[in-house]
């Protein structure tokens, strides 16, 4: 059965091998995750095998391009890409990240003319090379605020676009949303909706509830759509996070609204989520197996659970992103379970590391090597960092394989060489 839960996947455009799907891929299933958002380039596709899969199992990828380049005419040389994604059945793609903060912009690019009018310069020419290629391109998170006021940001795209006849965006507009709460309650921003004076979009005094916050979705639906004329699909990002890539502890209310399969309240102090989003996707990733989701089940019964306190209301989220990975995880995804990744020096081995690493060999027994490569097949790589005889790159290579690095940094003894 298809949900409304999905995950931000990592924030890099590695982690797509056969080993990474088998470790992920069962988590998301037991927590019926529906929808996987990417990070690619333009240069390399995700691997076929990596989203066929996802697709197998009726998760949703949804691919993000966030680094593009900002010459319109490169939009061709992303065809190639584009038509594989679609050929391998993705549906849904999206070009930048936050277009409306200077940092998301090349130094000396922001104050050169007006920014919305040149994102749409370059935005509009990926969308129809994803339109031709019969992919839905959706448009950008915008930071709530940003350098440039985000709902000014999205009300001047959508003007112009119509004035541009850019039907691609228009007539079928998907939007990814910031579902951030900023350290705010659940229902800040929807005085509005109550009919309360109190809020607004610029708010005047910190007590004047504004859109940054839980319901941003719900305020962009609103300012939206008198401009296109429907309301748009929207994918809220960073679901229930304090800020971007935080988070922390969420509210029972938060909590409620998961188990409640994301599009009812469970009394009249939490407010159901419009029917219009179609996703709420939650980060990061690594946390998924600590994701507290309980089974899905029919309303009533769940409202029981909750009305009797049978069900636990506790932390969506625990902060070690990698206690819960089992030990045994199966030979065929790591070769090795526990690699010792030790120096190798053009003098040869020092006798006093063999002894200081004899209790590792003892309580861990792990493989005792000196490849790099090879330590990338472990699941786990004891690295004897002596001497900084291995380098930053090389442990970030190892990062990028998915091992769990445990690195001993050591002084030790210094040989000099006789020329």
């Amino acid at each position: 059965m298809k949900t409304r839960l999905g995950l931000h996947y990592y924030n890099d455009t590695h982690h797509f091998q056969e080993k990474d799907l088998a470790l992920w891929l069962p988590q998301m299933l037991g927590k019926h995750i529906s929808w996987l958002v990417l990070q690619s380039s333009l240069d390399f596709a995700i691997p076929e095998d990596f989203i066929k899969s996802l697709l197998s199992h009726n998760i949703e990828p949804v691919i993000q391009f966030s680094k593009v380049d900002i010459n319109p005419g490169n939009a061709e040389e992303a065809r190639i890409i584009l038509r594989s994604y679609a050929r391998w059945g993705v549906k849904y793609v999206i070009f930048f990240d936050k277009p409306n903060l200077r940092r998301s912009w090349d130094e000396g690019l922001w104050n050169k003319g007006d920014i919305v009018d040149r994102f749409l310069d370059v935005y509009i020419s990926y969308v129809k090379m994803a339109s031709r290629e019969g992919l839905t391109s959706v448009f950008p998170p915008l930071q709530p605020g940003g350098d440039y006021w985000d709902t000014a940001f999205i009300k001047k795209v959508l003007k112009s676009a119509m004035n541009r006849k850019c039907i691609e965006i228009i007539s079928n507009l998907h939007i990814a949303i910031s579902g951030q709460t900023f350290n705010k309650p659940l229902d800040w921003g929807l005085g509005e909706q109550n009919n309360s004076l109190n809020s607004t979009a610029y708010a005047i005094s910190k007590d004047m509830e504004d859109h940054i916050g839980f319901r941003t979705s719900d305020w962009y639906t609103k300012m939206v759509e008198p401009i296109i004329g429907y309301q748009p699909k929207v994918l809220m990002f960073w679901f229930g996070s304090r800020t971007y890539q935080e988070p922390e502890t969420r509210s029972e209310q938060l909590n409620d609204l998961v188990s409640l399969a994301l599009d009812q309240g469970i009394s009249n102090n939490i407010h159901p989520i419009s029917k219009n989003v179609i996703s709420c996707i939650f980060d990061p990733l690594s946390t998924v197996a600590n994701l507290n989701i309980p089974e899905l089940v029919s309303k009533d019964e769940m409202l029981g659970k909750v009305m009797n306190k049978d069900l636990p209301i506790e932390s969506l989220f625990e902060q070690d992103p990698f206690d819960h990975i089992a030990k045994n995880v199966a030979s065929w995804v790591y070769p090795i379970d526990h690699y010792l990744l030790l120096p190798k020096f053009d003098w040869g081995i020092p006798e006093h590391i063999l002894e200081k690493i004899r209790p590792i060999m003892k309580s861990e027994q792990p493989t005792i090597g000196f490849s790099l490569d090879e330590a990338a097949l472990a699941r786990k790589v004891t690295v004897w960092n002596e001497n900084h005889a291995f380098s930053e790159g090389q442990l970030e290579y190892l990062k990028n394989s998915g091992c769990l690095i445990d690195e001993k940094i050591v002084s030790g003894i210094e040989v000099a060489l006789e020329v």
